[in-house]
């Protein structure tokens, strides 16, 4: 008969069955169960022994005082140009310097043992399971040590702060908001409060930068100008009563007039530029080397007209100095014409420049440099007012130099006398000068405003942001129950035996019968009988089909008796040899019930136990293994001397008698044919009990002689591999194999369908 026709194997993957996927997690119920219990209990107790954080919050605005500085293509891209100075304000939150600013502030007003960020807590006892782990682990690190000196403390606990705070801009708005970690709600606000207050100092020093340093220097040449003074002023007196001059006659008071008032305007002028040059070197020194240069090339080269219009202003001034010089009034039309000249110039030439400025003639945004507009603007008019002072410094000078050759003429001690009385003067004149610039720049300091604009205060949180309780629990929950899923479908990923009457069909074998297991139906009779069995109970565990003919394992017995008679419509079946892949599959326990289902039918049955290596037959029945097949094999016995009789009627046995040291070549002999031709005349059917298959050839060999091939397959402990090996050896040989046999089922190796109608049969038959 054609044995390659029972099933084909699946070619294609089987939709996912629900009640499949229910049915894995069933049988893995346990796994998931504590899975789910372990890591929700790791869980709590994670969550309840992690020390409590708290965050507090403070938002600030930038450029609340108005922008203090424009990039030259803020009409082209505004956003763009909002978003770049509040990155820069960001980066600027994040600095090392702006964190030792507040550490050190915070060192100044608290003890150091009185906040967790300078070291609170830190040799306490009590510290949680895995703060131990942490510190254990990371003990050597640098970070982790006192340092001695005051300046790496500061450096350390900087570091420390940084990773505690959490600069975020907020989307299309120039607000920022900063947010504080810490274990004590008041401290997180504390240093926010803290962070916010040293930023807003740093911003402020910022913004009066340059009027700070020029106040600074006016502070020093004041005291300086003050030291003269008083110095001229003692000398003239000293001078006067020792020579016991008290006046001058008019001619030499009018020439010390006139240089005096000369040299004072010249010193006012080297005066203002040195402040000048002050305010450029500040605001240079913001720029990099680079940007300098492009500065320098932007006002000399840009456009030859600022040029021009710079060198006629000097002019003009040089032509109001010496017409002051001639004795012309400053009010008189002829100077306040020039100065009217000038005025137009010096608004053309801010004109010019502000048009080059707007037509973007130098780097813009998009370039790898670009240049602050109003820094830009600030430099080009103190580089235009340094031109115009040191054009009359010069002229000055010239006109000190001219006076101070006339004063050289007169006699001697008129001549030290005006001298003194000249540098008194002038000292005087710079004095009352640099007090009035003094005076200017604390005001002018004093107007300009910090940038930032603190909108909310960081204030103490009444709750921790960590841990999580309710969601660690949750996620622990998750977890575990994610866990024992997974697991239990790597198990059955990684589990490749056959289980079921569907893993067979999957492997293209036909399933003559699914049998449950015995030990799992007798566990309530187990449980009546003494734990010590006897010889007959044991006998009745095995023998199911004849001492239990009403359970549902007789009845799949039947069920399998009556698959294999209807498995060949043209030839009935007389001999079946039933064989597995491994040993301790069922095969002795399968073929003596099916032999019984036979029987039972009025047949006359012989069952022949062929396994020659381990024969258990005869222990099944109770009879002698000697003699037995290999004994009429070997001639010293004959068949009629080795044939059983059993108890059961119409059942017949033949033990495997003594054991050779050559089954195979026994089983394949011209004897054991014709023993078998003989045995299949006597009996209407005859059943042998084989080896396995893979292991030796002796089922091979029989399964050559017999009408049919019966393996077992073990539920659960068969694997797939082995099964495909069989096959292999069926087609190869081309063995008669009328199908395979499930054995040892339970409920958890079913799937759901056949679960189902397991249950329902069992709880039908028991009934």
């Amino acid at each position: 008969m054609d044995q390659n026709n029972t099933y084909l194997p699946y070619t294609d993957e089987e939709e996912i069955n629900l009640k499949e996927v229910f049915q894995t997690l069933l049988k893995g119920k346990w796994i998931i169960l504590s899975c789910f219990i372990a890591v929700t209990v790791i869980a709590i107790w994670y969550t309840f022994s992690q020390t409590p954080i708290y965050e507090a919050s403070n938002k600030i605005l930038v450029g609340a005082a108005g922008k203090r500085s424009v990039d030259i293509f803020e009409a082209i891209t505004p956003i763009g140009n909002t978003q770049m100075e509040i990155n820069n304000e960001v980066e600027i939150l994040k600095s090392r310097r702006l964190a030792e600013n507040t550490i050190a502030n915070l060192m100044e007003n608290y003890p150091m043992d009185s906040l967790y960020i300078l070291g609170k807590g830190k040799h306490e006892k009590g510290e949680s399971f895995f703060e131990w782990i942490k510190s254990t682990l990371f003990a050597g690190k640098e970070e982790d040590k006192w340092i001695a000196t005051r300046e790496d403390t500061l450096r350390a606990l900087a570091y420390k702060l940084q990773e505690i705070i959490t600069i975020t801009p907020e989307r299309n708005t120039q607000t920022i908001q900063i947010t504080v970690k810490s274990q004590d709600p008041q401290e997180a606000a504390l240093i926010g409060n803290t962070l916010v207050y040293e930023y807003y100092k740093q911003d402020l020093e910022r913004s009066r930068g340059a009027m700070s340093e020029v106040k600074s220097f006016i502070e020093e040449q004041l005291a300086q100008v003050e030291l003269r003074l008083k110095t001229s002023e003692d000398s003239l007196r000293t001078f006067q009563q020792r020579e016991g001059i008290v006046n001058i006659d008019e001619s030499s008071k009018f020439l010390l007039e006139q240089l005096a008032s000369f040299e004072s305007e010249y010193f006012k002028a080297v005066a203002e530029l040195e402040i000048n040059k002050k305010q450029l070197e500040y605001l240079t020194r913001e720029m990099s080397a680079k940007e300098q240069e492009l500065l320098n090339e932007f006002i000399q080269t840009s456009n030859p007209l600022i040029l021009e219009l710079q060198t006629k202003i000097a002019k003009l001034e040089a032509s109001v100095v010496e017409a002051i010089a001639k004795g012309i009034d400053e009010n008189a039309p002829q100077i306040q014409t020039i100065k009217l000249q000038m005025e137009k110039m010096k608004e053309r030439l801010n004109k010019e420049t502000q048009f080059l400025i707007n037509r973007g003639y130098i780097p813009g945004p998009n370039d790898p440099l670009s240049i602050n507009q109003n820094m830009l603007e600030d430099i080009i008019r103190l580089q235009i007012e340094q031109i115009l002072l040191q054009s009359k410094a010069i002229e000055f000078k010239k006109l000190v130099d001219h006076y101070s050759s006339e004063l050289d003429q007169l006699p001697q001690v008129i001549i030290t006398y005006t001298q003194l009385e000249r540098e008194r003067l002038v000292n005087e004149n710079i004095y009352i000068l640099m007090k009035n610039k003094y005076e200017e720049s604390r005001i002018t300091e004093a107007s300009q405003i910090s940038n930032v604009y603190v909108i909310d205060q960081a204030v103490a949180p009444l709750e921790p942001i960590s841990p999580r309780k309710s969601l660690n629990i949750l996620l622990g929950a998750l977890i575990g129950l994610g866990l024992g899923i997974a697991i239990v479908y790597l198990k059955e990923y990684l589990d490749t035996t056959i289980k079921s009457k569907e893993d067979l069909d999957k492997e293209g074998i036909t399933t003559l019968a699914v049998i449950p297991e015995i030990n799992g139906m007798n566990k309530k009779k187990k449980q009546e009988k003494n734990s010590k069995k006897s010889e007959e109970s044991k006998l009745e565990s095995r023998l199911i089909t004849h001492f239990d003919p009403k359970s549902p394992i007789a009845e799949a017995y039947r069920s399998m008796r009556t698959n294999i008679e209807l498995s060949s419509a043209d030839k009935p079946i007389k001999s079946v040899v039933v064989t597995s892949a491994g040993p301790g599959e069922g095969k002795t326990t399968t073929v003596a019930n099916l032999a019984i289902a036979f029987a039972q039918l009025e047949q006359k049955t012989l069952l022949v136990d062929a396994d020659m290596r381990r024969p258990t037959l005869h222990k099944v029945f109770n009879v002698k293994r000697v003699p037995g097949l290999a004994d009429i094999i070997a001639g010293s016995n004959t068949v009629e001397e080795c044939i059983h009789e059993t108890k059961i009627e119409n059942l017949y046995i033949l033990p495997s008698g003594n054991l050779p040291p050559n089954p195979s070549e026994m089983l394949g002999s011209k004897k054991m044919r014709d023993i078998f031709q003989q045995l299949t005349e006597q009996y209407d059917k005859v059943f042998f009990d084989s080896p396995p298959l893979i292991a030796v050839t002796d089922a091979s060999l029989i399964g050559k002689l017999c009408d049919g091939m019966v393996v077992v397959v073990k539920s659960g402990e068969t694997h797939k591999e082995a099964l495909a090996q069989v096959q292999t050896i069926v087609q190869q040989i081309k063995l008669p194999m009328l199908g395979a046999v499930v054995n040892a089922i339970t409920p958890k190796h079913m799937k759901a369908g056949s679960y189902y109608y397991y249950y329902r049969y069992m709880n039908y038959q028991y009934k």
